[in-house]
């Protein structure tokens, strides 16, 4: 859609056209390639190849009949991956929701549970900040900051019927799969918001230890180093240092947690429940959690 906003100009740039493969790049796999002056093309097989370029300018190339539905889910995934990495900013690869003024990062593995848990949570009354990909500027004043993407949650069939949201008539992020665009009722917040904590999510759908544990030191900065979303992008646009340097910093002023495995569909909503208690207990005792960090 033509931008409607404001008086200033839009500095994002989305056009249909052809988007021909980079002569002399290098590829760093799914599909993605790197030239040398930091342009990005995407090949999606199937359903488009896009270009990336100065963080600003994307051109898509649909392939056969991509719908607009599945065209727009790899421009809010894979696409702005490529544009944070281009503007210097912290791509995290996480759902996130605004609870109590502050901003809580859901992230880990795909298959983890992450915008499954972001949407318990946005159906307990939050407000949706980012799906998939979390944008953090890590250079903020007063620390982190999450810049709000899209009021839009991907979510799996089984997802929805558990959280009792209906699938007729939403629609599908990718045609050959069972998922959902979960778009988020009432009003989408657009203001940037402070991080306040960062919950890892388990994959296995085992049973074991059930407490939410703090992560502390270098095995904060690792469990977040390994989220950075699409990270070899970054590192061949030469911010391999910075994207680093970045986790560590915000491991060492963060709260980071460690979830239990992703629980069964029956009990989200328990989950999201425990996950509110639990970051509001941790809110009142936030400094402790980042000094032991630091040590």
């Amino acid at each position: 859609m033509p931008w409607a906003g404001d008086n200033q100009p839009p500095d994002i740039s989305i056009r249909f056209g052809p988007a021909p493969p980079l002569v002399d790049s290098v590829a760093i796999g799914g599909g993605v390639t790197v030239g040398r002056d930091g342009t990005c093309h995407l090949d999606i097989e199937g359903v488009a190849c896009f270009l990336v370029a100065h963080g600003r300018e994307i051109v898509v190339e649909p392939l056969g009949d991509s719908s607009m539905s599945m065209l727009s889910a790899f421009l809010l995934g894979p696409v702005l991956g490529v544009l944070c990495h281009q503007r210097r900013l912290f791509p995290l690869h996480a759902a996130c929701v605004r609870i109590d003024g502050g901003a809580i990062a859901l992230t880990g593995r795909p298959g983890a549970g992450k915008s499954t848990l972001a949407a318990a949570l946005v159906c307990r009354g939050h407000g949706l900040v980012a799906d998939d990909v979390c944008v953090i500027d890590v250079a903020a004043s007063g620390g982190p900051t999450v810049l709000p993407t899209f009021p839009r949650l991907k979510l799996w069939e089984d997802a929805m019927q558990g959280l009792d949201i209906p699938t007729e008539g939403a629609a599908r992020a990718r045609t050959d799969r069972p998922k959902f665009h979960f778009c988020e009722p009432g009003y989408f917040d657009p203001s940037p918001v402070k991080l306040r904590a960062i919950y890892v999510l388990g994959r296995s759908l085992t049973t074991g230890d059930n407490d939410i544990r703090p992560l502390h030191g270098a095995d904060a900065a690792d469990a977040l180093a390994r989220e950075i979303y699409r990270p070899g992008i970054g590192f061949r646009l030469g911010r391999k240092v910075a994207l680093l340097s970045a986790a560590l910093g915000m491991a060492s002023t963060i709260p980071v947690w460690r979830m239990p495995p992703r629980p069964e569909l029956s009990r989200l909503d328990a989950t999201a429940a425990r996950v509110e208690a639990h970051f509001a207990s941790a809110a009142t005792n936030i400094c402790e959690p980042i000094a032991s960090a630091a040590r």
